[in-house]
């Protein structure tokens, strides 16, 4: 990282950046050239691992693209802002932002589903709910995670 000094390492730190975040920018590689999409997203944290989880439809080209490489990257930002300068040259941005890369894992089993969607709700919402969502819904919904297996953050105020 080339500005250390904004670099964020507390792995609380970096969770309160998540948390924060409600889109997450799936980076994949689609036959040899980049392809970006934006996700509302959950996660799960056990210990310093982060497990990012995500829905869609059950097809289409980036469901595709994944089941052929589920190695992505993500970003994601947030506290966005302009910081003024006495000159065009000393204009800045606030943001906070995570980046990091992982693969993906298409859940199946329903029970899992179900549990993956309960997080996405509850960190889009802010609402600590519990559904249970209509088996035919779930035989409809594409659930995945990212299991991140590397990530950095960084913050400018």
């Amino acid at each position: 990282m080339r500005r250390s000094d904004r670099e964020i390492k507390d792995v609380d730190r970096i969770l309160n950046i998540v948390d924060k975040c409600k889109v997450a920018r799936l980076g994949i590689v689609d036959g040899g050239r980049p392809y970006v999409v934006a996700l509302n997203f959950g996660y799960r944290r056990i210990d310093n691992d982060i497990t990012l989880y995500f829905h869609s439809a059950c097809e289409g080209r980036k469901i595709q693209v994944m089941r052929e490489n589920p190695y992505v990257c993500f970003e994601m930002d947030c506290a966005h802002g302009l910081i003024e300068g006495k000159k065009p040259c000393a204009f800045s941005f606030a943001y906070e932002s995570v980046v990091g890369s992982g693969k993906i894992e298409f859940i199946e089993n329903r029970e899992e589903k179900n549990e993956a969607l309960n997080l996405i709700t509850s960190h889009i919402t802010g609402a600590d709910k519990s559904y249970t969502f209509p088996s035919q819904a779930l035989d409809n919904t594409c659930v995945y995670r990212l299991v991140v297996q590397e990530y950095t953050a960084k913050i400018n105020k």
